[in-house]
């Protein structure tokens, strides 16, 4: 996962990205907020860290494209099966 952080080091909320998915830039300026999707709301609500900041294991994510859309394919990570949606 990649993701923005703030001068302070916390995560810029909506920066995250999935792995094969284009991180974003950020240098850029953020774009104007739009509501979140169901997939960015399903992916957000997921936890993937452990309290101490390391990756869980197992922990799947769904894959939201730029668009905030589930991505027609979905893969977890560690298992390696992948799945399409509609």
């Amino acid at each position: 996962y990649c993701w923005c952080v703030d001068d302070r080091g916390q995560e810029r909320p909506g920066t995250r990205t999935s792995p094969g998915t284009t991180p974003k830039d950020c240098d850029k300026p953020d774009d104007p907020q739009r509501p979140k999707t169901h997939c960015e709301h399903h992916r957000d609500s997921i936890q993937t860290t452990s309290p101490d900041g390391r990756p869980l294991l197992g922990a799947y994510a769904p894959q939201c494209d730029e668009h905030g859309h589930y991505q027609p394919q979905q893969c977890h990570g560690s298992t390696g099966h992948c799945w399409c949606v509609d």
